[in-house]
């Protein structure tokens, strides 16, 4: 028989026997299969259950923790209904003894325009031992009354400073809306995969994540509606400052700079003497003696 014979049956022979050995222990080999087709199943549901807890970690769990983003307000072109806030600075002088009628006139004025003053703050300044009031006011007024209310602000005396900042939030306002549909859409999501979630681990893990969405979609709706407040009301920073007394730079004069003045005088006049006195005498001597010659 030749080598290559030889080689034929010894790979048929073997091949026999692999085959008998596999029939004789089928049970073993079915165990094995069974047990590696289970890690395969149990890995990928792991993984599965992992995407949920790391798509959203940078964005919707750090939003969660009450990190809100930061919008660039972009200027948005295409949009053709602008949303814009509107702020005002506002400094005023008025007649002095006018200051508790004013403050009166600026809330009748405020409240008959359907705004709200949010912040008061009032002092008395000492100056020189001559006072004045100061009072400054923030007024969120509704757009639409905003005009109207700041020129009859601008009445209570003379204005000594006003400046008027306008800022375009369109942009940012559609962003907060995009980003708010896209987590509540996220937030269903997971609600749903809760409901097929099998072991209390994979619950708890999907749970957690719903709990940061439903801050994230908090934040968000925070976020919005202040956007949508900023549009509906301006702010309007007003501060009026009585008129000062005339007599407040005054300097009156007392007893001691009257004491003090004279001595300087008599000083003054000392010295006067002590320089013309001899001079004088000198000369009425020379007179004296010319008289005689």
């Amino acid at each position: 028989m030749s080598f290559d014979s030889q080689l034929k049956t010894i790979k048929h022979m073997s091949f026999d026997s692999q085959l008998k050995t596999i029939k004789q222990n089928w049970l073993l080999v079915l165990l094995i299969v069974v047990l590696i087709g289970g890690l395969n199943f149990f890995k990928v549901n792991d993984l599965s259950y992992s995407k949920i807890a790391t798509d959203t970690m940078e964005e919707s769990f750090a939003m969660g923790k009450g990190i809100v983003p930061s919008y660039d307000g972009s200027f948005a072109p295409e949009v053709q209904q602008r949303e814009i806030t509107k702020t005002s600075f506002l400094t005023t002088e008025i007649s002095r003894g006018s200051f508790y009628e004013k403050d009166l006139e600026i809330k009748n004025l405020v409240e008959d325009r359907k705004g709200l003053i949010t912040n008061e703050n009032r002092n008395k300044i000492d100056n020189n031992k001559r006072s004045y009031l100061t009072s400054s006011y923030t007024i969120k007024i509704p757009v639409e009354n905003y005009e109207n209310l700041l020129v009859e602000l601008k009445k209570l005396g003379d204005i000594e400073s006003f400046t008027e900042n306008k800022d375009d939030i369109t942009e940012q306002k559609l962003d907060i809306q995009n980003q708010l549909a896209a987590e509540r859409s996220r937030l269903a999501n997971y609600q749903k995969i809760l409901t097929e979630a099998k072991t209390a681990e994979e619950k708890l893990q999907v749970t957690d994540r719903i709990f940061y969405q439903e801050r994230t979609i908090k934040y968000l709706e925070d976020a919005l509606k202040s956007a949508t407040e900023k549009v509906s009301y301006s702010t309007i920073y007003l501060t009026i400052n009585e008129k000062k007394s005339n007599f407040t730079s005054t300097a009156f004069i007392t007893l001691s700079s009257i004491i003090g003045s004279f001595i300087s005088s008599i000083n003054y006049l000392i010295k006067f003497l002590v320089i013309i006195v001899p001079w004088t005498v000198v000369i009425y001597i020379i007179y004296r003696i010319k008289k005689r010659n």
